[in-house]
């Protein structure tokens, strides 16, 4: 889990990216570009976002494996990220998913 402030300026264009390749054909060009595409960016960089990004399983590799067997190399390519966030709504502690987006090669 990470915060927008937490996250690797590689990851929030990946992000944008997917975000805006799975969505425009949604909502069309013309909605995209004068109303949901700026509202999703503003909502995607909100201090309260949060993220999680699934990562393909890196390939296993002796030389960069730890004593437990855990992988200490970097994680492997980005596959899909859920964007939510915590919201306090009638004294009731909510969590909200804002975005649930997945490449095409994790479908």
């Amino acid at each position: 889990t990470s915060t927008v402030k937490q996250l690797s300026a590689d990851d929030k264009k990946w992000i944008w990216k997917l975000l805006e390749g799975n969505m425009r054909p949604v909502f069309g060009e013309k909605v995209w570009k004068a109303r949901e595409g700026k509202e999703k960016k503003n909502d995607m960089v909100d201090d309260d976002a949060r993220y999680i990004i699934v990562r393909r399983a890196p390939a296993v590799d002796p030389e960069n494996t730890d004593p437990n067997g855990v992988n200490t190399k970097p994680s492997g390519e980005p596959l899909g990220f859920v964007h939510y966030r915590f919201v306090i709504e009638e004294d009731v502690a909510v969590m909200y998913v804002y975005e649930l987006q997945l490449d095409a090669a994790a479908h």
